[in-house]
Formats: C-alpha cells, sequence, structure tokens
C-alpha cells in the first residue's frame, strides 16, 4: 500500500462498503445490490474481450447490463477493466464480500485472470479469509505460495508474504481487493 502512496501501484478496489481501503483506491467499484460481484466481474472480462486484451467464448454482461443489474456505475467497471488491462503483473485478493453469494464470484476472478493470460506472468490470486469458502479457492489451486494449476511461486506466482516486497520492486503494479478491508487487516504492509 505503501507503493501505491509513491505512485509505483494501482489499486482497484470492488466493495461496495466505504472502508479505509476504498478510500485510498485509484479506481472503486461499488456495487450496490448484494450477490452481484460475479456480474460486475464478468462485465470486466466483457471489457477485456471487446478491446482485445482477452479471449473468451460465451456471452458476457456489458459494463452498462452490469450497472443495471448491481447498481456499479459502468464508468467504474470500465476503468477498473482499464487498469487490469493495463496492468503487467496484479496482486489480487478477496474476503467474504467476494464469496457469500457462493462461488460464483470467485469462479468470475479467476475467469477475468484466466482469459486475460493473467496467470504465469506473477500475477497472483488469493483468498484473505478462513473458512470454507477459502478452502474452495484452494482446491482451484490457488493459495499462499500457489497459483492455479498447482504452480508455484517459483514459477513467478507471488507468496503472501511478498507481495509488498514485489510492488517495491515492480514485479506488481496493480492491486485488486475484493470485499475486504487491506487497510484494517494488514495495516503494517
Amino acid at each position: 500500500l505503501q507503493c501505491h502512496r509513491s505512485g509505483r501501484a494501482r489499486a482497484v478496489v470492488i466493495d461496495p462498503r466505504r472502508t479505509l481501503t476504498t478510500g485510498m483506491a485509484d479506481v472503486w467499484v461499488r456495487p450496490k445490490v448484494p450477490g452481484t460481484d460475479a456480474v460486475v466481474l464478468g462485465a470486466m472480462l466483457g471489457c477485456l474481450v471487446r478491446d482485445g486484451s482477452a479471449r473468451f467464448e460465451g456471452s458476457l454482461p456489458s459494463a452498462e447490463e452490469a450497472e443495471a443489474l448491481s447498481g456499479a456505475r459502468a464508468s467504474d467497471i470500465e476503468a477498473a477493466s482499464e487498469a487490469f488491462a493495463e496492468s503487467s503483473a496484479t496482486f489480487t485478493c478477496f474476503g467474504r464480500g467476494l464469496t457469500r453469494g457462493g462461488s460464483s464470484g470467485v469462479r468470475a476472478l479467476y475467469n477475468l485472470h484466466t482469459a486475460s493470460g493473467r496467470f504465469g506472468n506473477g500475477s497472483t490470486v488469493l483468498p484473505m479469509l478462513q473458512g470454507a469458502n477459502a478452502a474452495g479457492a484452494l482446491l482451484i489451486g490457488t493459495g499462499v505460495g500457489r497459483r492455479p494449476a498447482g504452480a508455484s511461486a517459483d514459477d513467478g506466482g507471488i507468496r503472501l508474504g511478498d507481495w509488498s516486497t514485489a510492488f517495491e520492486d515492480g514485479r506488481l503494479n496493480t492491486l485488486m481487493v475484493f470485499g475486504t478491508n487491506l487497510l484494517t487487516q494488514l495495516p503494517d504492509q
């Protein structure tokens, strides 16, 4: 977060609540309808496919359709998609907010990362919580020191304990936060 403050990294936060973390975000996407995170993530992927930054077969909502369903502003969804597309490596973490509606939000997050080629370049997705939904994310193959398909951090993934250093040395340049308040959970990072 200190790298963000110095201008070396961008922060995208998707959370309906106003928190300390949303206060430091470059882009704050604020869904107002509970359980619509997957729609917002699908629209982000739709923007990337439209702009040629990702490949995905199937129907995806537009930013405008996601706004109608979730209450998140289409312009914020577009801005989050742009930040994600411009990132060479993204650290994405999620909390209970993304998992409250079941697994659809986590699946949409992994679709976004996979379809845009964000695995294998140092990008990492990590659950920031304990419990059944975090266990489900671990079954997909992510977690501390892991990326999907079981690839280790030695293959380019960033372990949780190394993420602040990775922002400092430029291996990561975009932070995406879903449904968790990092500034209260990790105040010293």
